[in-house]
């Protein structure tokens, strides 16, 4: 990441001196879509992850009140 940032800040000069905009910019468009979609399935897997959660614990206080009648 830090190299990255590294070579995109020391970079801008030489990419405007090369004319280089328009390939960096699709290719941070490219990479920042896979990250969108990285994310976007995280938040999915925790959604799912919590609501199972959520769901185990409510039978489990069920089952243990059920018990105690």
């Amino acid at each position: 990441l830090y190299s990255d940032m590294d070579e995109g800040l020391g970079g801008i000069l030489i990419i405007k001196a090369f004319n280089a905009i328009p390939p960096v910019l699709k290719s941070f468009k490219h990479e920042n879509l896979k990250h969108q979609k990285l994310i976007s399935e995280m938040e999915n897997y925790i959604i799912t992850l919590g609501t199972y959660l959520i769901l185990m614990l409510f039978f489990k206080i069920y089952v243990a009140v059920a018990a105690k009648e």
